[in-house]
């Protein structure tokens, strides 16, 4: 078997023990809670990335000082 045919034979398992686990879940009827909670999880994930990217834009409170000398420079030579 190449190492080809066995990846694809995992992914088929991985299929069987899926579909077997959601049939499962349907019958115990959690199928709603669980796509509830990874909805739950997906939104929680982007608002993370979110506040996370702009952090990183963010400046801290001793910037302030050299942002400020900047911002006054650009506006002395934009007037010249």
């Amino acid at each position: 078997m190449t190492q080809l045919d066995r990846a694809m034979l995992i992914q088929d398992v991985v299929v069987a023990i899926r579909q077997a686990l959601s049939e499962a879940n349907e019958r115990i009827g959690v199928s709603r809670e669980l796509a509830e909670y990874g909805k739950r999880v997906k939104r929680a994930n982007l608002l993370s990335s979110i506040v996370q990217a702009q952090v990183a834009e963010l400046i801290g409170i001793s910037e302030l000082k050299e942002f400020k000398n900047l911002t006054l420079h650009i506006f002395a030579k934009a007037r010249c």
